[in-house]
């Protein structure tokens, strides 16, 4: 088969655009969704579309709001359960998250990183 020149630059040019939105599309995936570690008590977290969030951090109970910029994500109004567990780092402080791929690295209000969390 064979395209007349006329055709083939727009073609081209068409298929390029087509490529460059679909890799866009990618890099601006939601976070929204589960997100878990295989650190000590199976940590795990929900963000869900509303903007509320829920889970673990393999000992307390956490929940409240989440907003995406990019590639970061705030949390805020967190509320969350005291237990005490023995060899479990836990997540006080949560603030943050950034998200490079399917991980998203936590860290609290001072920076400190929490956990690193793969999209499940």
């Amino acid at each position: 088969m064979r395209i007349r020149r006329s055709f083939a630059v727009p073609l081209a040019l068409a298929a390029g655009a087509l490529a460059l939105g679909a890799c866009s599309a990618a890099a601006e995936q939601g976070a929204a969704g589960t997100w878990a570690s295989t650190g000590p008590g199976a940590p795990t977290v929900t963000l869900v579309d509303d903007g509320t969030f829920s889970g673990t951090d393999g000992c307390n109970r956490i929940s409240g709001s989440w907003e995406q910029e990019g590639s970061e994500v705030t949390f805020s109004d967190a509320i969350t359960t005291l237990m005490a567990c023995d060899g479990i780092p836990g997540w006080s402080g949560l603030a943050a998250g950034t998200i490079a791929g399917t991980a998203m690295t936590l860290t609290a209000e001072d920076g400190t990183e929490l956990d690193v969390l793969t999209r499940q």
